[in-house]
């Protein structure tokens, strides 16, 4: 098949992209898929552009953000949508709805699935106590992904605690705030492919057994980008 790889550029005029693109076009290559790399950083004439200009049969979705917009991976596959073309990964609906955990959240509560109490805490809203939550509480960003706004001061035993990590969310990630009665134990994860008949890939334990003793037991941001840190 004719397939382009559509990566984000960390920049316009960036010359380089993540590595995972190279990882992706040299596996398709090898099962004799005709690939091509598409990089974009946040114009949407350059992208719509590029993919007419390749004419792929299927694109390989890498699009986790557009510009500068940490949101913006629901746009590109809306974008794909309206193109008509074929794409991996989520539709534009299921990305919005994992970005907006509280959404996901309600969806729980409609299959009886169990989930951490919550309570969340918006830019534009008043003072609010939490209401009778149980500490400790892990209080994250409402719609970011990739740890992003996570660090070992996320897990707060009281509500002074708790509102200075609000009003840092607002302020520094400029996102609402989502507050959760921390639930301590083992970390797994599941990946799920397809779309009529999805199959579940067997579960992957998180080992925390190298961060030292004090800090939460979490994958937050260092985890993920810091190679000079014991996370």
């Amino acid at each position: 098949m004719r397939i382009t790889v559509l990566i984000h550029l960390e920049k316009e005029d960036a010359k380089s992209y993540d590595a995972v693109a190279d990882q992706v076009t040299e596996g398709l290559r090898q099962h004799g898929h005709e690939v091509s790399i598409h990089g974009v950083h946040g114009n949407p004439r350059q992208l719509i552009a590029g993919v007419a200009r390749r004419k792929p049969e299927v694109i390989f979705n890498l699009m986790e953000m557009f510009g500068d917009n940490l949101l913006g991976a629901s746009g590109v596959a809306g974008l794909l949508d309206l193109l008509d073309i074929p794409y991996t990964g989520c539709g534009p609906g299921e990305y919005y709805l994992q970005e907006d955990k509280v959404l996901t959240k309600k969806l729980l509560a409609f299959e009886n699935i169990k989930y951490p109490d919550f309570a969340v805490f918006s830019q534009d809203a008043g003072l609010e106590t939490g209401g009778n939550l149980r500490m400790p509480l892990f209080v994250k960003p409402l719609r970011m992904d990739a740890s992003i706004g996570i660090d070992g001061k996320s897990l707060v035993h009281n509500a002074i605690d708790m509102m200075k990590r609000v009003v840092e969310i607002h302020e520094r990630v400029h996102d609402a705030a989502l507050a959760e009665e921390y639930i301590d134990g083992r970390e797994f994860y599941v990946g799920v492919v397809g779309n009529l008949e999805p199959q579940a890939f067997p579960p992957i334990e998180m080992d925390f057994s190298g961060i030292p003793n004090g800090p939460p037991r979490i994958l937050d941001g260092k985890a993920k980008r810091d190679t000079n840190t014991d996370e």
